[in-house]
């Protein structure tokens, strides 16, 4: 009776034994197979991702094979590629390889650069992305003029006399186009037709709310900044310049917005605004214009006049008499800080700030020292020379590869300059006009070497400025 007791618990034993070892190999045989669906799941994920890579580095190239036969194709807008052979073709809004979805898209930057982007997208459950979108600058060189006029004597070309007694205030130019903001409360958006050089036209006007501050220009929208306390920011739609359209952007408070900057290579758009307890520096992501999303802001004890940005560092020229110029972070804009000031001797205000190319930065100040900083370390800025303009530089513009200044100023005797920095330790008045009234903005158009201007109701209030 014992014996038959044992051998039952013996061969209970046994199969409690079996089950535990069947059920240990099944969680190893489980633990291996996950470990290579994991392994085989990561390859393909990473497959597609290099796939869609490639088919990203294809569409920049197909796009530069397009441009080199005809810049003119770039037409704004978003595209598919065809490949006809041995050639490239848009086609379509987007093409399909396999899973991916591609489009190219296209937007004016000038009237010599475009910027494209591709985007290869694909369905989210094979990866745990689900597109790539990358960016690049495609120049049209041939336009370049290639000989430079000779601007020791400028003269004016043509002009529009504004109906009304209206100052332009600030000035852009794009493609064949000219736009321009003034001081008049109404119709205060302006846009000129300069295809005929010798003679331009005034096209079309737009009224915005405000006293008109600032305008800059990136792709098809024009941000204009303004003292209206319900619409701080203007975006105004140019993709038709015969027909501008304006989205508006109430900021928080009633803070004036004074000035912007657009840092074309991150799709940001930087506004000053007054000093009070809100921010004066407000950064907006501009990927989505005219929608605009808030990046970060950043608050300063400080009346801010001016911005520029190099790489990861805005440099900003302010009215405070310890630090008229200002070095901040703006690698996290959600977190921006002062890396570091400049005191300049003394109490003039720092009012224009225009860094460029890579390691180069213009202070201006409000009595018309220009001052040029070697700007390749940017916590250890050095100055490079001084130049008088003999009267506030209102706006200026880089040409001639970046070795000519020009400028709009308030010098009665010389309201447009040209300072030839080609010695940066040695800057030279290379030409002048005397014009009838202040200048207030100005831009150089490279492509057909002429300079585009505007100021008081004293002048023909939007002139054509050439080289002899």
């Amino acid at each position: 009776m014992i014996k038959a007791i044992y051998r039952t618990k013996k061969k209970g034993s046994a199969t409690v034994e079996a089950i535990l070892a069947i059920s240990l190999f099944a969680l190893i045989i489980t633990g291996v197979i996950g470990a290579f669906l994991y392994s085989v799941q990561s390859n393909y994920a990473a497959s597609v991702v290099n796939q869609a890579s490639f088919l990203v580095d294809q569409g920049f190239s197909a796009t530069k094979s397009i441009k080199d036969t005809s810049f003119a194709s770039l037409v704004n807008g978003t595209y598919g590629l065809s490949s006809g052979g041995s050639s490239w073709s848009f086609s379509g809004s987007s093409d399909t390889s396999g899973i991916f979805t591609r489009t190219v898209s296209i937007s004016t930057v000038d009237v010599l650069t475009k910027q494209i982007t591709v985007t290869v997208s694909w369905p989210p459950q094979f990866t745990g992305v689900s597109n790539i979108s990358q960016s690049m600058y495609l120049t049209n060189w041939d336009r370049f003029v290639a000989v430079l006029g000779n601007w020791a004597i400028p003269s004016t070309q043509s002009s529009v006399n504004v109906a009304g007694s209206v100052t332009i205030v600030g000035l852009r130019y794009v493609g064949n186009y000219a736009f321009a903001i003034t001081s008049s409360g109404s119709n205060n958006f302006i846009v000129f037709d300069v295809t005929n050089l010798a003679s331009p036209v005034q096209v079309t006007t737009l009224s915005l709310p405000g006293t008109l501050n600032y305008i800059s220009i990136a792709g098809n929208f024009a941000y204009v900044t303004s003292s209206s306390n319900s619409q701080e920011l203007s975006i105004v739609d140019i993709s038709n310049p015969l027909s501008p359209v304006s989205t508006p952007l109430n900021l928080s408070g009633n803070d004036d917005a004074r000035n912007s900057y657009i840092d074309q290579s991150n799709n940001r758009l930087y506004v000053i605004r007054s000093n009070s307890s809100n921010p004066e520096l407000s950064v907006f992501s501009t990927s989505a214009a005219p929608s605009l999303v808030s990046l970060g802001d950043y608050n300063t004890t400080d009346t801010l006049n001016e911005i520029s940005v190099q790489g990861n560092y805005a440099f900003v020229a302010s009215t405070n008499n310890s630090r008229e110029i200002q070095i901040l972070n703006v690698t996290n804009p959600a977190s921006i800080s002062l890396s570091g000031t400049l005191n300049l001797s003394g109490n003039t205000d720092g009012v224009r700030s225009r860094a460029f190319g890579g390691n180069r930065l213009i202070i201006t100040r409000s009595d018309g020292s220009t001052l040029l900083y070697n700007s390749t370390n940017p916590l250890s800025i050095s100055l490079i020379s001084t130049y008088s303009a003999g009267g506030a530089v209102n706006d200026l513009s880089l040409g001639n590869s970046n070795q000519y200044i020009f400028m709009a100023t308030s010098n009665s005797a010389r309201e447009f300059q040209v300072v030839n920095i080609t010695t940066e330790a040695s800057p030279v008045l290379l030409g002048s006009l005397n014009l009838s009234g202040n200048l207030n903005g100005l831009e150089y158009d490279a492509a057909d070497d002429r300079v585009y201007t505007g100021g008081s109701s004293a002048n023909p209030e939007f002139l054509i400025l050439r080289p002899n």
